[in-house]
């Protein structure tokens, strides 16, 4: 399994699973308990990653049999708010503290995910969290790195060679899609140690943390507010970057969660197994423009 990793994605719950095509609807006699945007499949697919669903709602037991299983967890962006956010960070608690407790074991999480990771960082603290930035659907922003970016795993030494650090911080080579962000100063995480590694601020000034690592100790924990997997793939506004030094972000990131998810030595029982469970067995649902979902019913 180490040549093609497995990674989990959680689905999002049917709450979420209505944009942005509200008046969508699962095929008929499927009963979706989520969706999953098809973006991040293919992002992850080009590089010889497979993908598989898990339900957020899942008892643990069952949670960790798979997770016994898959080299990695993405935590996928989303738009939830209110009680069904809090829910689900509650639901995906025992994923947290899953790949806290075992080096080696990757996890990530982009925008809503990113935050999501954040939220647990900090005890579930949902005020340290606000829904106020402005301008940002979408927005292409260069990064502003922090001191420890020299020393990051994901943007630091290897994205140097490649040119990529400087193509971050000069160029609009990240694609935002949020209203909600966590500010540096309220960045203050208590279950493991958080290395800050850039910051950014929206249309009218105000700051937001856009990505971090957890590494110490062989953690593998990895968060971007941004997301990489868009660019390349979808084209539903024209605000979007389709640029080389875009592209290249896109890709290098993709590259970057294979080699980590590549770390551990998890595996299914057999090919056949894997494949019986991979996204591409659900239903897929085209939105045009390079958007589109797959219906979860696990």
């Amino acid at each position: 399994q180490t040549a093609n990793p497995v990674i989990a994605m959680v689905a999002s719950p049917m709450a979420d699973c209505n944009y942005p095509a509200p008046d969508l609807q699962p095929p008929a006699n499927f009963n979706a308990t989520g969706c999953i945007t098809d973006v991040y499949l293919r992002w992850l697919e080009a590089e010889g990653i497979r993908i598989v669903p898990m339900s957020a709602a899942w008892p643990d037991q069952q949670k960790k049999e798979l997770l016994d299983q898959v080299n990695g967890v993405m935590f996928l962006g989303g738009g939830l708010t209110g009680s069904d956010l809090e829910g689900f960070v509650a639901d995906v608690s025992f994923i947290f503290d899953y790949a806290v407790q075992n080096p080696g074991f990757f996890l990530w999480g982009t925008c809503q995910g990113f935050q999501v990771i954040t939220l647990l960082l900090m005890d579930s603290d949902f005020s340290a969290m606000t829904c106020d930035y402005v301008g940002m659907y979408p927005s292409m922003l260069p990064l502003d790195f922090t001191p420890y970016q020299t020393n990051s795993v994901m943007l630091g030494l290897e994205a140097e060679k490649l040119g990529l650090v400087f193509d971050l911080e000069t160029k609009n080579s990240t694609l935002n899609w949020h209203h909600c962000g966590i500010t540096p100063d309220n960045f203050k995480p208590t279950a493991a140690n958080a290395r800050l590694i850039s910051t950014n601020v929206d249309t009218v000034g105000k700051p937001f943390i856009s990505a971090f690592e957890i590494v110490d100790g062989g953690k593998n924990i990895f968060a971007v507010q941004f997301h990489p997997e868009r660019p390349q793939l979808i084209y539903v506004d024209n605000a979007i970057g389709h640029d080389p030094s875009t592209y290249a972000v896109s890709t290098y990131l993709a590259q970057f969660v294979k080699t980590r998810l590549q770390l551990n030595n998890h595996s299914f029982a057999s090919q056949e197994t894997v494949n019986s469970l991979t996204l591409d067995n659900f239903p897929h649902q085209n939105l045009g423009w390079g958007s589109g979902f797959y219906w979860i019913n696990v």
